[in-house]
């Protein structure tokens, strides 16, 4: 019976925007134990295909990363234990080699620190802390296109670039907020020429750190932007930037072929976490609302939003999009993850 309800409801959203050619999104809930879910807040897809679910559990203090193989996705791995630091880890991300990335938004090892858990080995973490990192309290974390990582430090407004020397090292590179260029920062993405991006809800703007040395800023911000505590931010295929706006119930496009000029999508519950699939649709968690919604890039002022009890949305949060087109959500107050799989027909 709920795998009828399952059908019903998603193609009752695609028959209400009358677009044949969209796809349907079958979900598919994850529930069972095995995986370990407690208070899931963030997911990422690897390159090759794996997920991956960071566990927060505040209310446990068992912090975990789960691992959902392509390959057997009904054996999922779980890394845990003194050796990852984990420490309310909060966001997680994957770089082109398939290394998996945590930032650790409490304080462990006596300090706070990334987590990197080696494509060539995961059982032998490896734990980036200290005086020369400057983490405080990070809140997110990406990679660019040239294997650095990112992560901002959401307590005293800096960014720390982890600076890629091969074959595998890291050093320490620290932006701090000069001129009030991260104020509040809250996330950050990398589009391909390699220019950062982050959002700033203290201020209601958004920096960009041009690339390749960085240490050139614009800042996007004012009434045309509609940027109200601004969220979630991602980069879709076409390198055009998309803002989730918290208090605004809005998201923002800023449009990468007219020098980054906003376009705004109202009319969206509470957004919270934003990415971009193989098609450049826009998927977005919608927290408080129990629901996700899609900006198709076939007809983007029709948002489309999928919610209800087959879905299984219990405060969506992390979301993220597979090679197939499928995409998964972490569900943090129901310790799940719903998959909404893609089907064509």
């Amino acid at each position: 019976m709920k795998l009828k309800l399952s059908f019903a409801v998603v193609l009752l959203c695609a028959a209400n925007v009358s677009y044949a050619a969209d796809p349907v999104y079958i979900p598919r809930v994850i529930n069972s134990p095995k995986y370990f879910f407690d208070k899931p807040l963030s997911t990422v897809v690897d390159a090759t295909g794996n997920v991956w679910v960071v566990n927060s559990s505040y209310t446990h203090n068992k912090p975990s990363v789960t691992e959902i193989p392509i390959a057997s996705p009904n054996t999922p791995i779980i890394f845990r234990g003194s050796e990852y630091g984990f420490s309310l880890p909060a966001e997680i991300t994957a770089d082109a080699d398939g290394n998996i990335w945590v930032a650790n938004r409490n304080s462990t090892l006596n300090t706070f620190s990334v987590t990197e858990i080696p494509v060539s080995n995961p059982t032998d973490p490896k734990n980036y802390w200290g005086a020369a990192y400057q983490f405080f309290a990070p809140i997110s974390i990406t990679s660019d296109s040239e294997k650095n990582i990112w992560v901002v430090n959401s307590k005293v407004d800096k960014v720390t670039e982890l600076v890629y020397v091969p074959p595998s090292y890291y050093t320490p590179k620290v932006f701090s907020n000069d001129d009030g260029k991260f104020a509040g920062a809250t996330e950050i993405a990398a589009d391909k020429q390699g220019n950062i991006w982050i959002t700033n809800f203290e201020n209601n703007s958004v920096t960009e750190m041009v690339g390749p040395n960085h240490d050139t800023y614009k800042t996007y911000s004012g009434i045309d932007y509609h940027f109200s505590i601004p969220t979630g931010i991602t980069v879709d295929k076409d390198g055009n930037i998309w803002v989730a706006n918290y208090k605004g119930n809005s998201v923002t496009e800023l449009v990468a072929v007219n020098s980054y000029a906003p376009k705004n999508f109202p009319g969206i519950n509470n957004p919270r976490l934003l990415t971009s699939d193989l098609d450049g649709n826009i998927w977005i968690s919608n927290s408080d609302s129990n629901s996700v919604t899609v900006i198709f890039k076939a007809h983007p002022d029709t948002p489309v939003t999928y919610q209800g009890e087959a879905y299984g949305f219990h405060h969506p949060t992390g979301i993220a999009s597979d090679k197939q087109g499928n995409i998964w959500i972490t569900n943090r107050d129901n310790n799940s993850m719903t998959e909404l799989v893609r089907n064509m027909g």
